[in-house]
């Protein structure tokens, strides 16, 4: 009888512990700012979203998305265990988005800069457009270090700053990438 109730238990126990492993990432806890440029407000949201937002709509009460507003989700993969697979999960936004002649900039916590042209994403076409000089850095599926400030534009490089964790001590890492086209122009060390 001891043996069939510490089956059941452990068997309990393993039910649960593997359950665990199937349950979603927390809510994002981003807090990013916002941008304008003078006639629309660029928000970076709580919940992983880029906001497009016209003044005069929103002080109208109008319905969103009006004529010229979009929102835009990043998302980023997240990796279940215990065989759970993945699922898309919205990703922290922490810096202000950075608004250079039509596009907007942005670097999330899971690791990825963003480079995102406002009418393609307002027409809702498949991120992203590279000949409307869309990009996400890094292309492939791997990440820098989580990105908390904003991206500063100097002529044709996009600066972003990351940190990288390494054993007990944070390193911050400095990239360079090419505006137009997201390329790594250089790392530092």
């Amino acid at each position: 009888m001891k043996a069939i109730r510490f089956s059941i238990i452990i068997a309990l126990g393993l039910v649960v512990l593997s359950s665990v492993g199937c349950i979603g990432a927390p809510p994002p806890q981003g807090f990013a700012g916002v941008t304008s440029d003078g006639q629309n407000l660029f928000v970076g949201s709580a919940d992983g979203k880029i906001l497009v937002l016209d003044a005069t709509a929103r002080a109208a009460n109008s319905a969103f998305p009006s004529p010229g507003e979009w929102s835009y989700a990043i998302t980023t993969e997240r990796k279940g265990t215990f065989g759970c697979g993945t699922s898309q999960a919205p990703s922290i936004l922490y810096g202000t988005p950075v608004l250079i002649d039509g596009h907007l900039c942005i670097g999330t916590y899971d690791g990825k800069v963003l480079m995102m042209e406002s009418e393609a994403r307002s027409t809702n076409l498949v991120f992203p457009q590279t000949r409307e000089g869309e990009w996400m850095y890094p292309r492939t599926e791997k990440k820098i270090g989580p990105v908390v400030g904003s991206p500063a534009i100097e002529g044709d490089r996009v600066i972003i700053s990351s940190s990288v964790r390494d054993g007990s001590h944070t390193l911050g890492v400095v990239y360079a990438l090419d505006r137009l086209f997201g390329d790594e122009l250089w790392v530092s060390e």
